[in-house]
């Protein structure tokens, strides 16, 4: 995401020139780069390039769509990080306004929030529509509508995969460190490929990486938690980028009340814990391949996850009741302001965490179904009732993934002030 390549995708204007067009600099410099050649459709698209990036591992036709599929979300996904960047210069802007009265002025100013309003309208489209549509893909369940992928054909290519695995996308960490996610990111609940059965000494290292740790992003850990300054670094602040914005209108609101942000309560904390430990003695579960007999539970595994998860919600909690004077100024907004941009802007964002990460429906959603579906081994005639399931290549499985989806995403919400202040049904 950092290479010379990408450098003008990162280097955007978020205001018209006075000519109502944009930098006039760009231009030139983009003409200078093409070399005298006329500009064409292929050109302009770098397609020689975009088309020749497929490099199948066999001769499994439906290895070409799975490779495609996983580009076209990690297309999308670099979509979604520079709209979070327009969303987060926006935020930033604002954040530099002194005057209360400008404040309240700048939320009618449509030109101000015009990139941020499409930005936060595609990252919400994104999360719930095309993400959710593009894994579809990969559907691979016989005698449903949507079968465009073969479980038996994957089996035929998979072994090539090695450890290579979505859970290694250094872009979508991004997206949940925008989205409010970083507590939860830190969590060390990762069985990497070091500390599998396969090695013997694996007993004597720790057993759990986090999901950003470099064992598991394979050298990409810069792009999933980027470098203080930089484009990047304030996308990994944008949810705290619109707390902040929230408490500069807490001075406009008469009422000094608001109702408190939510804590994650002790109970929270001890069921998750429980999880962990059923999920670990599950006969598909961690256990079944960290070299421990089936229905045990590492011990240390468990001790590394509660202190970690003691630590991350108590740093998540402590970041929450820094957010009192945000949920005064969102609700100041939402009764004095409800269609200002600023507003739509959060609400979009809201509701793209709630079309990613959801427990019903969207992307994740869809995604863990169809792994589900592809890591299930077909039933043996002689055993028809007995179906095993296999690993993801990068170790983790549908276990791991299940647990993360079902049960700490939704601890670890975005825009938590903003949600405090929403209207009770």
């Amino acid at each position: 995401m950092n290479s010379d390549f990408n450098r003008d995708w990162w280097d955007f204007s978020l205001h018209p020139d006075a000519s109502g067009k944009g930098e006039a600099t760009r231009g030139a410099e983009y003409a200078a780069r093409l070399e005298g050649r006329d500009l064409s459709y292929q050109s302009y698209l770098q397609l020689k390039m975009l088309l020749s990036a497929q490099d199948p591992s066999s001769s499994v036709p439906d290895e070409r769509v799975f490779i495609i599929t996983h580009q076209l979300i990690e297309l999308v996904f670099k979509q979604m990080l520079f709209d979070f960047a327009v969303v987060a210069r926006t935020l930033q802007n604002v954040l530099q306004i002194e005057k209360t009265s400008e404040l309240q002025r700048r939320l009618k100013e449509r030109s101000f929030w015009n990139a941020a309003l499409t930005a936060s309208s595609r990252l919400q489209f994104s999360a719930g529509t095309l993400l959710p549509t593009v894994i579809q893909y990969l559907a691979s369940k016989l005698d449903t509508e949507n079968y465009n992928f073969s479980q038996e054909q994957f089996f035929r290519f998979r072994d090539n995969l090695g450890h290579a695995s979505g859970m290694q996308s250094s872009q979508f960490r991004l997206i949940q460190r925008a989205m409010g996610k970083s507590e939860m990111l830190s969590l060390r609940l990762f069985p990497s490929k070091e500390h599998t059965s396969e090695l013997p000494n694996y007993k004597d290292q720790c057993p759990f990486n986090s999901v950003v740790d470099d064992s598991v992003l394979a050298g990409y850990r810069h792009e999933a938690s980027p470098q203080l300054g930089g484009v990047l670094d304030e996308v990994a602040r944008a949810d705290d980028l619109s707390h902040q914005v929230l408490a500069r209108y807490a001075v406009l609101h008469n009422d000094g009340n608001a109702p408190p942000v939510r804590m994650i309560e002790r109970s929270e904390i001890d069921k998750l814990i429980s999880t962990m430990g059923k999920l670990m003695a599950h006969p598909n579960g961690l256990s079944s391949y960290m070299g421990e007999a089936r229905g045990s539970v590492p011990e240390e595994a468990m001790q590394v996850f509660a202190v970690d998860l003691e630590r991350a919600v108590h740093r998540e909690n402590a970041r929450r009741l820094s957010y009192q004077a945000a949920c005064i100024g969102s609700i100041y907004l939402r009764l004095k302001e409800p269609s200002s941009a600023l507003v739509r802007v959060l609400h979009q964002l809201a509701l793209a965490d709630d079309m990613l990460h959801s427990a019903s429906r969207g992307f994740l959603f869809t995604h863990l179904a169809i792994v589900r579906d592809l890591l299930v081994m077909p039933r043996k005639p002689e055993a028809p009732n007995a179906a095993s399931l296999l690993r993801g290549t990068g170790g983790g499985g549908t276990s791991i993934l299940g647990f993360m989806f079902k049960h700490l995403l939704p601890l670890f919400p975005a825009l938590v002030a903003f949600r405090s202040s929403e209207p009770s049904m």
